[in-house]
C-alpha cells in the first residue's frame, strides 16, 4: 500500500503536466483545425460542393422547405408524383 503512496506522490505532477499538455493540444487543434469555427474564424455553414459551387446549410435548407410544399410531394419516403 505505500508503494502506490510512493508513486502518487512522486509522479502526481508528471501526471498534472500530462493531463495539461494533452488539454491544450485539443484546444489549440480545435482552434487551428481547418474546419471553419474555433478560435480564428467564423463559422463556416458550407456544407459541401458541386462543381466548385458552395452549397450553404441555409441556401440548401431553404430549397428543402420550398420543395416539400410543393403540390404532389409526398412527404416521408421523399418521392414526388410526376
Amino acid at each position: 500500500m505505500s508503494l502506490i503512496q510512493n508513486i502518487r506522490d512522486k509522479y502526481a505532477r508528471v501526471a498534472v503536466v500530462a493531463i495539461g499538455l494533452a488539454l491544450l493540444g485539443f484546444i489549440l487543434m480545435d482552434a487551428f483545425a481547418g474546419g471553419g469555427g474555433g478560435l480564428f474564424g467564423g463559422p463556416d455553414t458550407t456544407i459541401g460542393k458541386i462543381n466548385g459551387d458552395k452549397i450553404e446549410a441555409d441556401g440548401f435548407m431553404r430549397r428543402v422547405s420550398e420543395i416539400t410544399k410543393r403540390p404532389g410531394f409526398e412527404g416521408e419516403n421523399g418521392t414526388a408524383q410526376a
